[in-house]
């Protein structure tokens, strides 16, 4: 069984549908003048980043996931049946919620993730009320900015 958390948030499809993953290389090549073959710095592979395809049983199950989902933060994935899967990782890219075709009563909930890690800062913008800010509905200052 796997489940999600962020937050409060716990969530506990009825199945992963499935699990898909790719990790780049960040190698850099340099082409040198005179040489036929090119350098090569070896650096370390990006982590995980993939998609997670999730079953629901229920549309009201697959709209809180989704909702939890969209949620500012960090999420924890634990599957029990396969440990090599766990990882903390935030949303990235599109959260798509569709009505299962075979069924017409199931929900699939495609999310997806970027890994970053246990020691990862992650930054949540504040939002602060300031002259003008009706004008600039995205703009966030920081303190220090605020006059």
């Amino acid at each position: 069984m796997a489940s999600l958390t962020i937050g409060q948030a716990r969530i506990v499809p009825r199945l992963v549908l499935s699990y898909r993953t790719e990790r780049a290389s960040r190698n850099v090549f340099h082409e040198v003048i005179g040489q036929v073959h090119e350098d090569v710095t070896l650096r370390p592979p990006s982590l995980r980043r993939g998609e997670l395809r999730l079953l629901f049983l229920d549309e009201a199950s697959a709209d809180a996931a989704e909702v939890a989902l969209t949620q500012l933060g960090a999420v924890t994935y634990i599957d029990e049946t396969n440990t090599k899967s766990n990882m903390i990782f935030v949303v990235d890219g599109a959260i798509v919620r569709e009505l299962d075709d075979a069924t017409k009563l199931r929900w699939v909930l495609t999310v997806g993730f970027r890994e970053v890690g246990d020691r990862a800062s992650i930054v949540v913008p504040q939002r602060l009320s300031y002259p003008g800010a009706q004008m600039f509905p995205g703009a966030t200052l920081f303190p220090g900015n605020v006059s």
